[in-house]
């Protein structure tokens, strides 16, 4: 029985990308655990009070944040082949 594995060029390099992206995406939710740690605990009052004292500042951040998931969701579509 043939049970060996033959990897290519393609396979190595294609290996090398994903390894790449799910680094990234490890950093970037450690990231986000980092600063919402800091927003819950050391900045609870200030981030409180910058909520309670300027709501547009609350709805900035929203109004940013769906549009970057739009930014990204429109950008995902182009990259399909």
């Amino acid at each position: 029985m043939n049970d060996h594995v033959i990897y290519t060029q393609s396979d190595a390099g294609l290996n090398q990308f994903f390894a790449k992206i799910y680094s990234l995406v490890g950093m970037g939710i450690g990231l986000s655990a980092f600063v919402s740690y800091l927003m819950l605990y050391p900045f609870r009052d200030n981030l409180v009070s910058i909520i309670a004292n300027q709501p547009m500042i609350y709805y900035g951040a929203v109004i940013i944040e769906l549009i970057l998931v739009f930014v990204a969701s429109g950008a995902a579509r182009k990259n399909t082949p």
